[in-house]
Parts: structure tokens; sequence; C-alpha cells
């Protein structure tokens, strides 16, 4: 029997961070749509770094996309920006909004999806708390982006 095939690095986002995004990433971040391409885009300082597409927030097509490339088991984490473009409230908002999707994710697909929880690491107490939450809803573990608030 052939080993399964593990993608470890793949992302997912629920539909309302990108509408958090939009609403409380500036003056760094934008979602907007790229000139160039005429797709929706996130924007940091003004250059367009990530392209969302629909198998970030649709966990069925992202199934049969996982199907396509032979690939059995996803882990999933939020995409860059992560939840580091908001106060306290907010990134954490981001943070359990992302997990209950990917946790409900998860759910619907026990046998494909495993998940990563995105942490407010800029509130260390609030990291913790949501971290404790995530893993109490099935989170493999916690994700961190390598670039803190502090670098923008």
């Amino acid at each position: 029997m052939a080993s399964p095939v593990i993608d470890v690095h793949t992302h997912m986002f629920s539909p309302r961070w990108l509408e958090m995004l939009a609403q409380h990433g500036g003056p760094h971040l934008a979602y907007q749509p790229n000139p160039a391409s005429g797709k929706m885009c996130i924007f940091k300082d003004g250059t367009p770094f990530m392209t969302p597409t629909p198998a970030m927030s649709d966990d069925d097509l992202r199934i049969r996309r996982m199907d396509e490339a032979g690939v059995d088991v996803a882990i999933v984490s939020l995409t860059c920006p992560n939840v580091f473009s908001g106060s306290g409230e907010i990134s954490l908002a981001a943070a359990r909004d992302n997990s209950d999707a990917m946790a409900e994710a998860q759910s619907r697909h026990p046998d494909r999806i495993r998940w990563f929880a995105s942490l407010p690491w800029q509130f260390p107490e609030l990291a913790v708390a949501e971290l404790q939450r995530s893993l109490s809803q099935g989170a493999s573990g916690g994700w961190c982006w390598a670039t803190s608030p502090a670098s923008r």
C-alpha cells in the first residue's frame, strides 16, 4: 500500500476574513482589484502580493482539486497577512472566524482536511486563549507567518 500524500502547506480562509482585511487592513494592507489582471488581490504597501483563488474558501472545491492532484490530506492554514492587521479585537475576531471555518471544513471532510490555527501573536494573552480554543476544536497546531507586525 502506498503512503498517503499529505500537503502540509496550503492556504484557506473564510470569506469574512477578506471583508475584515478590506475594512481593517490599512494603511499597509488592502484588498482591491489588481490593475494588471483585473482580479481581486491583497496588496501590501501598494504592491500586489497574493491573489485569492476559489479553492481557498470553498472546501468542496478544494477536495476536488486535491483529488485531481492526487493529494490525500491537506493541512490548511490562513494565508498571509494572517490576522496581523488590526487591533486585538479585530485580530482575535479574524483568528476565531478562520478557526471556525477550518474546523467546519475538517468536520465535513474528516479524512481529508486538517488545519493549523491562526493566532494573534502580537497580543500574547489572546493568542494563548485562541490556541487553546482551536486545539479543542481539532486544530493540529498553531501557524505563525514569518513577518511580524513591527516589520510592516
